[in-house]
Order: structure tokens, then sequence, then C-alpha cells
């Protein structure tokens, strides 16, 4: 990168999914995950390396992929129980009116429902799984598991750029931003706007403002009259 001569470089580097079960309803991620060769992730799917036999999905991403991922195994042959501990699945599709065609994709699929659970742990018997208003436990049997919960970002490289910053003036780099999935994963939409952004300031000083027009009101009261 230091070789290549340019003076601002933009690194959109990505993020992997992952694998240990952390995420929006496992703040310590999952007993019987990390190391598991039975749990899979989206970007195993997406590489190719696709599970077999009756597969859970564990969606804590609330959108549109885990009913994407649900599909890519239905056509497979698997047979697929899609899981969350949301009340209902793919709730965040209301908001990009996704939901109704989901909903209606997964019906016509035939995939199993557990809506309000979240996962315990998994080991040889199952997918241990546990209401999430009563508390009761129970058991789904599935040959592997899925995980649709948290990204971690592929900032290894802007890293160590950051660690040879005395090195840039000599190779005429003047700033290294990281953007996109890269700083902070999020949907596509997020990282479409960080590149129109990131062209938009390419020539501006840093404001260290948000993005969009505040008000603030003042502490002093209002004399009456």
């Amino acid at each position: 990168m230091l070789d290549f001569g340019a003076e601002h470089v933009a690194l959109a580097t990505g993020c992997h999914w992952r694998r240990d079960g952390y995420g929006r309803s496992n703040g310590l991620g999952i007993d019987g995950f990390a190391g598991n060769a039975r749990v899979f992730t989206p970007d195993d799917i997406l590489e190719g390396r696709l599970p077999q036999g009756r597969i859970a999905i564990f969606d804590d991403d609330y959108f549109y992929l885990g009913s994407v991922v649900a599909e890519a195994l239905r056509k497979q042959g698997c047979e697929v129980v899609y899981v969350t501990a949301d009340d209902t699945i793919a709730s965040w599709s209301v908001h990009t009116l996704d939901y109704r065609h989901i909903r209606k994709r997964m019906a016509e699929l035939d995939v199993e429902q557990v809506v309000s659970h979240n996962i315990t742990g998994f080991d040889d018997a199952g997918l241990h799984l546990e209401d999430v208003w009563s508390g009761k436990p129970r058991t789904l049997a599935c040959d592997a598991v899925v995980a649709i919960t948290a990204r971690v970002p592929e900032d290894t490289l802007y890293q160590q750029l950051r660690l040879r910053e005395a090195e840039w003036a000599d190779a005429g780099l003047r700033t290294v931003r990281c953007i996109g999935d890269a700083l902070a994963p999020g949907l596509i939409v997020h990282a479409v706007y960080e590149g129109h952004r990131y062209a938009r300031e390419l020539d501006a000083e840093p404001s260290g403002e948000v993005a969009f027009k505040r008000h603030f009101h003042g502490a002093e009261p209002v004399s009456p009259g």
C-alpha cells in the first residue's frame, strides 16, 4: 500500500460473521458453538461450504439474511428450522416492505419456524432452546446450525498501516480511512452511504460534527412577558 503512491486511501475491507454465537441475544456467546465443525455462518454458505441434513438457522440479525440462507439450504435438499429469539422472523424487514414477501416465501418452502426462543447450548443431544418469555426449555434435534449473530470488522490492513504512520509522508500518503463494514458492520445501504460520503468529504477538513443539523436549546430561562 505504501508503494502504490496514493495520497488518500479508503479501506473498505469488509467483515466476517462470528462463529461463537455472540450477538444481541447472547453477550457471552453460546455454549458449544466455538470450534464446533457443525456450526456454520453465512460466510460458509456464500463460499459453497454447505451443511447437510436437518439444519437449524439461528437468526439473531432480524433482517433478510436468515430467509435467504433458509431458501438456499432448502434448494439443496436440507430440512430447515428457522429459530429466532424475536417474536417473528425477519422483523426488521417491515421497514423495507420485505416482510410479507419473506413470510410467504418461507411458507412456500415449508420452512419450520421456532420464534421467541433463544439458544442456551449445542451438543450431541441437539440444540438447547429456552422460551424467552416463560423460560421453558426444549431440545431441537438438528445436524448443524447456521449462526447469523454478529459480525467482526476485517480491519487488519488498516491497523497495520496505522502502526506504520511514520512512513506515510515519505510514501506521499496523506490520509488513510477505514470505512463501511470494516469500520462498523451494517446494512448494504450503510456501506453505500459510507462510500458516497467519503468521496464527498475527500477534500474537506474534518468538521468533527455529525452529518445532520441539530438544534440545541439554551439553558437560560425565558423571562415572562
